[in-house]
């Protein structure tokens, strides 16, 4: 579905004259539907870690704190624990918080179990200063929802990295929403759909509450401990 038949879809539901194009047409009503599609996929990307827009960096270390290109132009945020220096093959420990960053800056502790590191001013700082060389890597959430890595739609064959159907419904109750009309129907739609893509986004991992089970795939009687 492309940003073109996304007003499409909206417009037939709402009632207004179908366009044949988006981005190129005058007409008011239009152009602020585009402009309500782009606010959807902005807000729908920001609204959790949809795993179409899940990514990987890797950087090569450099032997200073600042780890020069380390933090992506879409990055939107970090995905907790995934930060390792496939170097030394160790997890780096973090995000450090401002008050224990400068912690360590002023006592300067040379042996750390692990290598910390903090999120500053688009960059990426680590402490102690890693050996330059070595490939570090972390996921997170780009902002890139749009087709093209882009962070919006710009041209009507545009197409959007989201479910374009909850697109559609968003820009439908935002639409009803700024003319004052009565949206809380279609909000409640919107609301239970995006629940439902939320829970089936990228299946879900077992969970025993039993316990003994969590790392056993083949189901065998083996006991939690008291081992012989």
């Amino acid at each position: 579905m492309s940003a073109l038949t996304i007003i499409q879809k909206a417009c037939a539901r709402l009632g207004i004259t179908v366009p044949t194009a988006v981005f190129s047409s005058t007409d008011d009503q239009i152009i602020q539907l585009r402009n309500l599609m782009n606010q959807e996929g902005v807000e729908l990307a920001d609204d959790v870690a949809w795993t179409r827009l899940i990514t990987e960096k890797t950087f090569t270390s450099v032997a200073a704190a600042i780890q020069t290109s380390a933090v992506p132009t879409d990055f939107g945020w970090y995905l907790n624990d995934t930060m390792w220096n496939r170097g030394t093959m160790v997890k780096m420990s973090g995000p450090a918080s401002a008050e224990e960053w400068q912690m360590y800056q002023a006592i300067a502790i040379v042996a750390l179990p692990a290598a910390v590191f903090r999120f500053r001013g688009g960059n990426i700082l680590v402490y102690p200063s890693p050996v330059a060389g070595q490939t570090c890597a972390y996921e997170y959430v780009s902002t890139y929802w749009a087709s093209g890595s882009q962070t919006a739609m710009t041209a009507d064959a545009d197409t959007a990295l989201l479910d374009e159907n909850l697109i559609v419904l968003g820009v439908i109750w935002r639409f009803l929403a700024a003319k004052g009309l009565d949206y809380a129907e279609a909000f409640r739609t919107y609301e239970l759909e995006v629940a439902k893509a939320m829970g089936r986004d990228g299946g879900k991992k077992k969970m025993y509450v039993g316990g003994g089970q969590t790392m056993n795939p083949w189901n065998a009687n083996i006991p939690d401990g008291s081992w012989t």
